[in-house]
């Protein structure tokens, strides 16, 4: 059974994207920011991590920087309602993270199944929602 780690800072969505999944038979573990992601993962690896890009203290943008600088080689699906105050869509922001996969929400359970199946599968794909 493959192991996904679910960061976002509401809880209410991070409550939502953990039942899809679990129904779905992954294991979840879930975390309200990439803080918290971080110390979990010097002990426990996860087959893919699904983070909100924007959150209060470390961010989804930090999160996987952090990763990635750390050598962790884990596929990601970033989640994110929108940029506001940021000019950068969502396919730029995939680029510039090296995201395998962008869920714009809201997202429906079809698109979150499809988007984590299809990203597990072929952590090199890139199919951005936006």
């Amino acid at each position: 059974m493959e192991t996904v780690f679910i960061v976002d800072d509401d809880p209410d969505h991070r409550d939502y994207v953990r039942y899809v999944l679990e129904h779905e038979g992954y294991i979840t573990k879930d975390f309200k920011n990439g803080r918290e992601c971080l110390a979990h993962l010097d002990r426990k690896r996860p087959d893919l991590i699904v983070t909100d890009i924007f959150m209060p203290e470390v961010d989804g943008i930090e999160l996987i920087s952090t990763i990635r600088k750390r050598g962790f080689n884990v596929p990601v699906v970033g989640m994110t309602g929108g940029f506001s105050s940021h000019d950068m869509p969502n396919e730029k922001i995939s680029a510039l993270l090296a995201f395998s996969n962008v869920l714009s929400k809201p997202f429906d359970s079809v698109k979150l199944k499809e988007t984590v199946s299809t990203t597990l599968n072929d952590p090199s794909s890139t199919t951005a929602e936006t």
